[in-house]
């Protein structure tokens, strides 16, 4: 849990930074997708798991 906590504050300090808007954004994003497959972890399986909880969410009438 603490490594997902890791990610995500890394996410937004991307995001923070211009995301891939930006040319800095654009390195530390692309940093952190070498770091994490270095690590054994897939960055593109948690976004799929995230768009099918909120589709199965969604499609099952939760409301935000």
């Amino acid at each position: 849990m603490v490594r997902a906590l890791e990610v995500s504050l890394e996410a937004k300090r991307i995001l923070d930074n211009g995301g891939l808007l930006t040319d800095r954004g654009t390195f530390m994003l692309e940093a952190l997708d070498s770091k994490l497959r270095s690590e054994g972890l897939n960055p593109g399986s948690v976004a799929d798991l995230t768009a099918a909880v909120l589709f199965i969410a969604l499609a099952t009438g939760f409301k935000p």
